[in-house]
Formats: structure tokens, sequence, C-alpha cells
């Protein structure tokens, strides 16, 4: 019956109307029997159909068509847990011009809505969400949009200050459950505004630290009403002295009843923490006095540069199974494997234990989307050969896909021709099992970074690499994510084997990651390698909503450098070009060429919505290109800075 309201939908006039329920004037009496065989439906049915609904489809198709719709959807928006089609998800896909335009308005202005919404969550993955936190909670009075609000996820946020506002209020005045992750590359990003740009950064960066330090300061406190807390913190560990910020004063009377009573979080019940400085653990404890669950996670491996015996591998397998702490938390099931590529000994375990906390089971991996190990450890990565061998006895269930290499050397040969042979096999014998068949992520080498997006010279082919990542592409049927090292690579695949390349396989990619060469350095034309980006990404890629791009220096990705006399004998041309690019003649060239790249990009991909740049610019082209969106793009939010440059269309 979904199906022919569905098909129905197309006479009628109302465009965003999910079912559409918009009446069309010359067709009266189908309209009021459509609504009259929903209507007939009882809540428990309805309730079902719209929990498989976004929360935008949702409000943009069912709200306001009458009372007992408008009452369902509350009651859908109501729940917070994670369970269900529930609370409000600022996320991947989703336009800035829909979200202020339409759903912010319409939320806004209806008292039964944003009175009903109990958790919101902001992911600053693929968006700038987290610079609007603060026009979303509050009007222009500061008076709270959302009463009863008392969940609130805020993951990858790249922007402290406006967080850090928000949180300070939302921690003792509202929320019961907060969970906060920061970007890996935020402190990074400091680093570089500090070396790149004028001293004024210098003074901003140790601004936005402190803040971060008052507010874990106010999570530890008796100004915190928090019962649950998840927070990843690791990051910005990483730099100044954040995780100092909760250590005793000496200045302070130890005996003094008022300073320890406001020292103390007396409220919080459950902690899932991630960190990397210890002794902020020991503080932290302290200063959360009535915990009853505390969950931490820090960095950690276990390597055998050898091969063990079977008697050492019984013994070892055998102490998982018998050992309390390993049965409590079901990591039982584990191999000992040994890579003849890698020449280790590798453990594999399938973990299915999660925090669980009292109505509030939550995927843990979906909001933290931690890694296993460090990047100065990928070396230690089982082979993709080991993988393949044992891939559907060790993940019947997997979804991502991730192929390592080390950070100056290509993928190991041996490696790549055994992986090649064994997807070979799978395919010909079709031993691509449905596990195989729920992958929608595949990652394929390890440096997304600066340094590894510089390249001088156009990278050689390699055929067996070109293959591998050809079949490994063509065994998903579902493929959403993409991450490939090195844009070339992927160039090569479809340039010279796309014989092996399944048609369409690339079809249902919405988010894709590269490193692109610089379009100022690099002989052989390896800078104009970007000229290809646009016409590859829509011919392969059409509805593509999220690109993100790792670049050695400039954002535009077509270079306008002439190449006449530029050799690897000859750089003089090269140094007199380098130095040009400081002129506001070489400044308004690249605004003009960056536009036309931004152009290109959103009239080939219609579903687009995001657009990331890591890479490095002169502190002078930081407002040139501010004006440049404005002007092109009025209805869009932007983020410039010397070192990212971030687009939500």
């Amino acid at each position: 019956m979904l199906g022919t309201w569905e098909q129905k939908s197309s006479v009628w006039s109302r465009g965003p109307d999910f079912f559409g329920f918009a009446k069309n004037q010359e067709q009266p009496a189908k309209y009021d029997q459509m609504t009259s065989q929903i209507e007939s439906l009882p809540n428990e049915i309805l309730r079902h159909i719209f929990y498989h609904l976004s929360w935008s489809d949702m409000l943009t198709s069912l709200w306001s068509l009458n009372i007992r719709f408008n009452s369902l959807v509350c009651s859908i928006l109501s729940r917070s847990d994670q369970t269900s089609n529930s609370g409000i998800l600022i996320t991947r896909g989703l336009s800035y011009n829909k979200y202020y335009s339409i759903l912010f308005p319409l939320i806004i202005n209806s008292l039964s809505l944003s009175s009903s919404i109990q958790r919101i969550h902001f992911d600053e993955t693929n968006s700038i969400s987290c610079d609007l936190i603060y026009e979303w909670l509050f009007n222009e009075k500061k008076i709270f949009h959302f009463p009863n609000l008392k969940s609130f996820i805020l993951t990858q946020c790249g922007s402290i200050e406006p967080a850090v506002l928000c949180l300070s209020y939302l921690i003792e005045h509202q929320l019961d459950e907060l969970t906060l992750t920061f970007d890996q590359e935020m402190i990074l990003q400091f680093s570089y505004e500090k070396q790149c740009s004028r001293m004024i950064f210098d003074t901003e960066t140790e601004r936005q630290i402190a803040m971060m330090g008052q507010l874990l300061c106010k999570i530890f406190s008796a100004q915190c009403q928090l019962k649950t807390l998840r927070l990843d913190i690791s990051n910005v560990f990483k730099s100044g002295r954040t995780h100092q910020c909760l250590e005793s004063k000496p200045y302070l009377s130890s005996d003094s009843t008022q300073h320890e009573l406001q020292s103390y979080c007396m409220t919080l019940r459950y902690l899932y923490i991630r960190l990397n400085q210890t002794c902020f653990l020991e503080n932290l404890i302290e200063h959360a006095p009535n915990l009853e669950q505390l969950s931490v996670e820090f960095h950690y491996l276990l390597k055998f540069e050898c091969q063990l015996s079977l008697n050492d591998i019984e013994k070892i397998i055998d102490s998982f199974k018998i050992h309390s702490f390993f049965i409590s938390h079901q990591w039982t099931n584990v191999k000992c494997l040994f890579d003849p590529i890698m020449s280790c000994q590798h453990l594999f375990s399938s973990f299915s234990n999660t925090l669980k906390l009292p109505n509030n089971l939550i995927n843990q991996s979906y909001v933290f989307n931690w890694p296993n190990i460090d990047k100065l450890s990928f070396r230690l990565h089982p082979s993709l050969y080991l993988f393949l061998q044992e891939f559907n006895d060790l993940s019947p269930n997997i979804r991502c896909i991730k192929v390592y290499k080390n950070q100056r050397k290509d993928f190991d040969d041996s490696d790549l021709l055994m992986s090649l042979n064994s997807l070979s096999e799978m395919k010909q014998y079709k031993k691509v099992d449905m596990a195989f068949r729920n992958v929608t992520k595949i990652q394929f080498g390890t440096w997304f970074d600066r340094h590894s997006a510089r390249v001088d010279e156009p990278i050689d082919r390699n055929e067996v690499r070109e293959k591998v990542l050809a079949h490994l592409i063509s065994m998903t049927v579902q493929l959403k994510y993409l991450l490939v090292e090195q844009f070339e690579w992927l160039l090569h695949v479809v340039q010279y084997t796309s014989y092996e390349l399944r048609t369409n396989a690339l079809s249902s990619v919405r988010y894709a990651e590269f490193c692109l060469p610089s379009c100022h350095y690099g002989f052989d034309k390896a800078n104009h390698i970007g000229k290809h980006l646009v016409p590859f990404i829509s011919t392969y890629m059409p509805r593509l909503q999220t690109l993100r791009l790792w670049r050695p220096d400039d954002f535009p990705w077509t270079s306008i450098r002439p190449d006449n006399g530029i050799r690897c004998t000859n750089v003089s041309p090269l140094i007199q070009w380098i130095k040009s690019l400081e002129t506001s003649e070489s400044i308004a060239q690249h605004v003009n060429v960056f536009q036309q790249d931004l152009c290109q990009l959103v009239e080939r991909l219609k579903e687009f919505t995001f657009l990331d740049i890591y890479g490095t610019i002169n502190y002078e082209k930081v407002q040139a290109y501010r004006l440049m969106i404005q002007t092109c793009f009025p209805h869009s939010r932007n983020d410039v800075k010397v070192s990212r440059f971030r687009l939500w269309f």
C-alpha cells in the first residue's frame, strides 16, 4: 500500500512532501481518498513508517498536515535514545540552504515541536554545523529554544569558541547526557596558523586552548549537572597544557569546605573517556566521587616479531577464554595468525561489548569512530593478503576495508600480488558472500595529510596496484565512502584497468577523500593533475555529497602556472613563479580560478553539499577567498583559514 501512495504522489503539486499530500486542485477526489486511506491506519503502524524517515523528511513532508500527524512527529522526535529515528541530527548530506531556510524556521516557530525535542546531535564531520550551534539553540535575547533538551552530542568539533559558549550553559542548566569529541586536525590547524601567519594567531591559539581547559574544569565541578558523559580529549592533549586544568592548586586552602564542594561534580554517574594523559585520569577521579561506571580507553599494541609455536598460540588463545576480565567483556573469540608478508604474529577478536547505561543503549563506534592504534604503528597492521585469506571467518559483518602502507614507500609488491590472486579467485569462484557485500567504506592508503600530497612528478603506474583497487571497488554493491591516498591511483584505474572495474561501481559513492598534488610546484605536468578532478567525479561519482582534499599549499586544484622552461634541471623559472604568488595580481588570478573550480563543481554535482580542503595559503588570501565565496555563493556557509577551507552549500 505504501508503494501505491508513493506512485500517486507524483500528481500532487507540493514539492518537498515525501508522501505528496499537498492537494491538487484538479483532483480533489483522489486527494480526499488518499488522505482517508492513510488516516485509517492505527498510530502503531504510522510510527513504524515514520521511523524509517529522516527527521528532515518527516518535518518537510508530514508537519502541519493535521493535529494527529503533528502529535506523532513530536512523539518520535521526543525520544532521546539512538535505537530509532529520534531527536535532531545535523550531519552529512544535509544542505545548508535547506537547513537554514526551511528546517530551522519550522522548528523555532513551533513551540510544540521545539519543546518535544530532547536530543540533538551536531556532527561536524561533513559540515560547519558547529559554528551554528549558538544561533540554533538561542534566540537574539539569549533565550533557550529547547526547554526539554536532555541529551546533546557534538562530534568532530573543530570550532572551540561557539561550542564552549553553548556547553557552559547546557551542562549547568539543561543536560543529563553529553557526548563530545574533537576534530583530530584541530590542534594541527593551530600549528599551521602559527607557522604560516602573523603572531596574532599565537594569542588566539592559547586563548582557545584556555577555553577548552575552562570547560573541562566546569564539567568536573559543582556547576555541572550531567549524569552521563562520553568524552574524547586525546587530540586536545597533544598540544598545550589542557591536561593540567584539574590539578590541585597549592594556593587554595585544603580545608576549605566550599572550595571542595565547588570542585566536585556530584551528579556524574557514568563516564566513558578516551585520553592519552594518565595524570588527567588521576585528577579526574578526584573530581567525580559518585561515579558508578568508568570506561577508559588508551592506545596500546602488543606485537610479536616472530612466528610463535603452536603450543604458545594455544596458551594465548586459552588465556582469553578463562580470564574473568575477557569473559565479562565478551572478548573470548580470539584467533592468532602469522602474517607472512609482515613477518608478525597478530591477534584478532570480534568484540561485541558496548557501554550499557540505563535507558540509553548507544552505538559507541558510530559516535566516536576511533582508530585502533596510532599512525606511528600503522606498519604493524596485518597485510591485505592475510586479511583476505581470513575474511569470512574473522569478520562476517565487516563494513570497512582499510589497506595500509608505509609513509614513504608504495605498497608491498608481494602483498599486492598475492592479494590480487586471492581477489581474482574470489571473483572467479564467487566466494564473495554477503559479508563483503555489506562493505560501505574502502580506504586505500594510510597517509592522508599535506605532506603526502606533495608530489613533484606524476606517480608511476603500478598495474598490480591498479587491479587490486579495481577489484576491491567492484566487489562492493553499496560503496558510500571512498578514501584513496593519491588521486592519481584512481585515475590509473579508469585509464588502464577499466575492464576490471564493474560498471557503475563508483556511482553509489557519497563521500570521497584524496591527496591532490600542488598546482604551483612539480615537474612534467604533475601540477596539472587537478584539472581532471571534477570531470572524473561528475562522470563516475555523480551523486557525491562530500569531498575532502589534502593539498600541500593553495586551495584551487586547477593550475595556471606556465610550464615553459620549468624543468628538473632548470628551477629558476619555478622560483620566479613562486615569488610572484605574493603579488596582488597573482592573488586576484587565483581567486578567479578558484571561483571557476567551485562553480564547475557545484554545476556538475547536483547533490553536492560540503567541500573540505586542507592546505596552506598566505594570510593575505584569506579575506580575498572569503569575499569571493560571499559574492558567488550567498546562500552557503564558509570557514576560510590559512590552513583549511570549508564550504557548506
